[in-house]
């Protein structure tokens, strides 16, 4: 089967974001390093400035795996679907169901992650300007506990089990996300699911935006 023609759209959504992704790299590099050399100093680190160290790492991830690898890490087999959709080959595409699938999961955490720790820094900001929390406050191991470790669960407790419906596949443009594939099947009942199904991107679907409207609810409010 010969080649798709490429599009304009095809080949911008798989190069334009490796610009942003690579400045991204590089600021979340900067800003992670400063506070690391704070540590490395034993300087004190004010709990805010955590926060957004927090946020920085998944961030960092993120950029990399999803923003400046785009559709290399696409099934270059996607070429075998293209008589499904006109997006359902990925230009540039060179990696294997495995490393889309990882590129689909650590995306999707590392997004909710990032989204997870943001709600917490306009928690922790009201918390100190209408409640007083102090530095002192912030520093104890189960407030710490508290605001760090619930964003690792909840993101996991909802990215790990779409790994066992096979729900990490090609969007159609630039990269792996949560998806059945080929992407037709979602909306043609005479093209199969090769991987993941209906039901379960429904369900899924649902509770990942209902949780990404609740914490952009909660930056807003607080």
């Amino acid at each position: 089967m010969p080649d798709p023609t490429w599009s304009a759209l095809q080949k911008s959504a798989a190069i334009i974001p490796k610009i942003g992704g690579a400045l991204s790299i590089v600021a979340c590099s900067l800003l992670i390093r400063d506070v690391a050399m704070k540590w490395k100093e034993n300087r004190s680190i004010p709990f805010p400035t955590l926060m957004i160290f927090a946020i920085a790492i998944p961030t960092l991830i993120q950029s990399f795996f999803q923003d400046f690898m785009t559709t290399w890490m696409v099934p270059d087999a996607t070429h075998n679907q293209y008589q499904y959709h006109q997006y359902q080959a990925a230009y540039l595409a060179a990696g294997t169901t495995a490393s889309c699938t990882f590129q689909g999961f650590v995306s999707l955490t590392c997004i909710m992650l990032a989204g997870l720790y943001y709600t917490e820094l306009a928690i922790v900001y009201w918390g100190t300007v209408r409640h007083g929390w102090t530095e002192t406050k912030m520093k104890q191991t189960g407030f710490r506990v508290a605001f760090f470790l619930p964003p690792v669960v909840v993101s996991l407790g909802l990215t790990v089990p779409p790994l066992f419906y096979e729900l990490y596949n090609f969007s159609g443009l630039s990269i792996c996300q949560f998806m059945p594939y080929p992407m037709d099947c979602a909306w043609d009942d005479e093209v199969p699911c090769l991987r993941g199904n209906t039901e379960a991107t429904v369900i899924f679907f649902y509770l990942f935006v209902g949780f990404g409207a609740l914490y952009n609810v909660t930056i807003v409010v607080f």
